[in-house]
């Protein structure tokens, strides 16, 4: 009988790990796709942002103020030809 046993629970530890490997890749899944949101948001407002820049001298000014306080990276403020700060 305890070997019955010792079987019974090597399967179920077995079926535990499968499970949780199966959890685990679903967790992954998710957290990848939610990045993937989070990337296309970014884009979208981005793309946004720069379409009210070029269309509006006045929206260019106020973004471009904030973005000057906003960004710390050099190559960052290159992008949107402000100064290096520092």
């Amino acid at each position: 009988m305890p070997n019955d046993y010792d079987a019974k629970i090597a399967a179920l530890q077995k079926r535990l790990s499968q499970v949780k490997a199966k959890k685990a890749k679903a967790e992954a899944r998710l957290a990848q796709a939610e990045r993937k949101r989070d990337t296309r948001r970014k884009i979208l407002i981005g793309a946004f942002y720069l379409e009210k820049m070029r269309a509006d001298a006045d929206a260019r000014g106020k973004i471009t103020a904030a973005l000057d306080q906003y960004l710390t990276r050099a190559d960052d403020r290159a992008l949107f030809d402000l100064p290096p700060k520092g």
